[in-house]
């Protein structure tokens, strides 16, 4: 027993020697990453940020909030909104204000026998314990009766100072070391406060002015959060960056390779590059109208190859039809018959009809909107709508394997080359998808949950952010499919997402361009190799990437408090992660790490400067999505899909149009400017309207006197009486000569 004793403590001994020595290798291994921490990643609270709840951790080291000229380093009280004043003006029940001067003195309000004080959640309220500092300055303490405005009936206070605190905003004159604009309980009566007046304050996206009666909707950095997607996608989405960095990796320099991560703010150099131009259409128009501008990008050619193919296609259809098919009245298409094609198609995207007959034949008779059947009669519109086509079925054939998008591949190409040649964009563009809707069987079609249409064909577009003119597009045809030429000369990457982006980008390198991308596309690798052509980049980013540093991948809403911004830089970059509502990460080639504001609904909210100007420079494509989506030239229902297509590029082509006259002119609205277009080509192309003859009604009749003096005889100045006149004019006419001419020279 005394051995086995002995065996036993001396186990004891060893094991607590092993965890005495892998508790002290765990604790510098601890310090190692912590010592790695501080060197690569910075960190600062912004001025809005609430005070920690958990206070059993140590706080890391925080160097002070870099504001940019001109911030608030404390935020301003709110600002109420005309719908508020409007309404305490109606009610009377305003709350007394101190207003100041230019010289900081405040004008007291006029005295009141029995004065209140209305207090709403932007009011600042002092503590008595701590206005000792403040007895120096000129205020007068009274007594009044507290009335509280804006609160839920169900709020409740109590005396002590920590509830006060709790439930009114202010900056806290106590002696904890980190301060709070906004205290712990006031954020949730503020955002109900918000709900229940129509407003929506968790969102980043910055209020622009309506689009022709269309919200505008941008996308913004804080949308979506990587944390919260599924498992699956999460690992799907992890795959494809795993592939885009390796193939990077293989086709980049060796010095672009280097990441020097530090949390020092002088290590960045990175300036915006100059941006040498030129931007704006490429042709003079002045004096222009919208259809001048119109067929410079549908010209002669691509309108002749649709006539031929359409006429080709019909008589195919023709030859394989039964006697009784509407397609036995099918006649050759002309180049004017096509226009008036598309002139009626634009009047229907004006003023939408679920039913495209019931323009022409509408099912009350109160409902009919105009004369559709004096433009083109619908049996005529509906044959030239199902004999539509722009490719030889034949030639597809004999040229080997076919592509997906052969049947509307040369209007793609087409409209490529021509948006590309008539308009340089400026300095900011963007590239995003776009998903035109289609539930039809289609074996590209995609699914993405964040656009409107959610499910149809996905187009890869660069766009300008200013006015969501599209350049140039890339129609997505599923895996390694996306109708990219590769150059071995030009060493392409293999991965999707970055081909597309070189490909779209390649023509507008080494100008000064800021290319602005969602965490999709973006890569520190990607975002150095453009910067080396003189292209900055700026977008979100996922962490996951390659070459982010470990430090940065590590934070998320556990390790981060609200309005936290932890940053990490190189020579020519900046990674900056902010928890708001959601941990937003960003990439930047020229964003120092500053902090600016906007205020919003009456509050002034603090956010990083790169966030500030991503929010307003991503929207592109999707201004150019809420133009198209306010004139539905595509219509819904479609049965051929690259028919809808085309239709789409119809539609875009209008909006780029547009872009060109109002580069130049002055102001018109995209309503306006299709109006006038769609008149243009309808009365330039229709048939001349046939008028049937005048229906004569007149007859000769006698009168009831013997004589009587003829109308057209006295005119002439000659005597002359007659016994016959005009049933239906009742004028004296002689029977012959004078009655035909008389109704020939009058027009009766």
């Amino acid at each position: 027993m005394a051995e086995e004793r002995k065996k036993i403590r001396k186990t004891r001994a060893l094991d607590r020697k092993n965890i005495t020595r892998l508790t002290t290798e765990q604790r510098s291994r601890q310090l190692q990453l912590e010592l790695r921490d501080r060197k690569e990643v910075g960190q600062f609270l912004m001025p809005d940020a609430p005070p920690n709840k958990k206070r059993r951790k140590v706080s890391p080291i925080r160097v002070p909030c870099p504001l940019l000229p001109g911030t608030p380093e404390v935020p301003p009280p709110r600002i109420p909104q005309p719908w508020e004043l409007k309404k305490r003006a109606v009610d009377g029940s305003g709350p007394s204000r101190i207003e100041a001067d230019e010289d900081g003195a405040t004008t007291p309000p006029p005295p009141n026998n029995n004065p209140s004080i209305d207090i709403t959640p932007s009011t600042r309220v002092i503590i008595l314990e701590d206005c000792d500092s403040l007895r120096d300055r000129d205020f007068d303490f009274v007594d009044a009766t507290i009335e509280m405005v804006g609160f839920s009936p169900s709020t409740s206070f109590s005396a002590n100072r920590s509830a006060l605190q709790n439930f009114f905003p202010g900056p806290s004159i106590s002696s904890r070391p980190e301060s709070s604009i906004y205290e712990e309980g006031l954020e949730g009566d503020i955002l109900q406060w918000e709900h229940s007046a129509g407003l929506n304050p968790g969102s980043d996206v910055e209020d622009e002015d309506c689009l022709d009666g269309v919200s505008s909707h941008r996308r913004h950095a804080g949308e979506f959060d990587f944390e919260e997607l599924a498992s699956d996608l999460q690992e799907v989405l992890g795959f494809i960056d795993k592939q885009d960095d390796s193939a990077l990796r293989e086709s980049c320099q060796e010095d672009f390779l280097t990441f020097d991560w530090s949390h020092d703010p002088q290590v960045f150099k990175g300036v915006r590059e100059t941006f040498t131009g030129p931007a704006g259409p490429t042709f003079p128009i002045e004096g222009m109208t919208p259809f001048h501008i119109f067929i410079k990008i549908w010209d002669e050619d691509i309108i002749n190859l649709i006539v031929a193919e359409t006429n080709k296609y019909a008589a195919y259809l023709l030859a394989s039809s039964s006697q009784s098919s509407r397609l036995k009245k099918w006649t050759p298409i002309t180049p004017q018959e096509l226009w008036t094609f598309f002139g009626v198609t634009m009047l229907q995207s004006i003023v939408p009809i679920p039913v495209e007959k019931e323009y022409w034949n509408p099912c009350l008779p109160y409902l009919k909107l105009g004369k559709f059947n004096d433009i083109m009669p619908f049996n005529r519109f509906a044959l030239i709508k199902r004999c539509l086509h722009f490719v030889d079925n034949m030639s597809c054939a004999r040229g080997g394997v076919p592509t997906k998008l052969m049947k509307i591949q040369p209007v793609i190409d087409h409209l490529n080359k021509k948006f590309s040649s008539l308009y340089l964009p400026g300095q900011e563009i963007a590239i995003d998808e776009s998903l035109l809707l289609w539930k039809g069987r289609l074996s590209f079609s995609q699914l993405i949950a964040t656009k409107a249409a959610q499910v149809g064909i996905k187009s890869y577009e660069l766009c300008e952010s200013k006015s969501g003119y599209l350049w140039q597009m890339i129609i997505y045809t599923g895996k390694d499919r996306h109708n990219i030429v590769t150059n071995d000369a030009d060493a392409e990457h293999e991965s999707a997402a970055s081909r597309i982006v070189l490909k779209l980008v390649r023509p507008l390198l080494n100008k000064g361009h800021t290319l602005v991308m969602d965490n999709f596309y973006n890569s520190p690798l990607l975002a150095r190799t453009l910067k080396a052509q003189k292209t900055d980049v700026m977008g979100t980013l996922r962490l996951n990437r390659e070459f982010v540093p470990e430090s940065l991948r590590l934070k998320n809403k556990t390790n981060m408090r609200t309005s936290e911004v932890a940053f990490s830089q190189t020579r020519d970059m900046t990674i900056s992660v902010w928890r708001d509502a959601n941990v937003v990460s960003l990439i930047s080639t020229y964003h120092k790490v500053e902090v600016g504001g906007k205020e919003k609904y009456g509050y002034y909210r603090y956010k990083p400067k790169v966030v500030l100007d991503y929010n307003l420079a991503m929207g592109g494509v999707d201004k150019k999505d809420q133009f198209l989506q306010a004139f539905p030239l595509e219509r819904i229902r479609n049965q051929v899909w690259y028919k809808k297509l085309f239709r789409r590029l119809l539609n875009v082509s209008i909006h780029n149009a547009f872009v060109l006259l109002k580069s130049r002119t002055a102001k018109m609205q995209q309503r306006q400017f299709r109006v006038l277009l769609a008149d243009e080509i309808i009365q330039r192309f229709r048939p001349p309207k046939l008028e049937s003859p005048r229906r004569i009604d007149h007859f000769p009749t006698k009168t009831n006197v013997r004589k009587s003096r003829c109308k057209w005889c006295a005119l002439k100045k000659v005597d002359t009486c007659t016994t016959f006149k005009c049933d239906t004019c009742n004028v004296n006419l002689c029977i012959i000569g004078c009655f035909r001419e008389y109704h020939t020279r009058i027009g009766t």
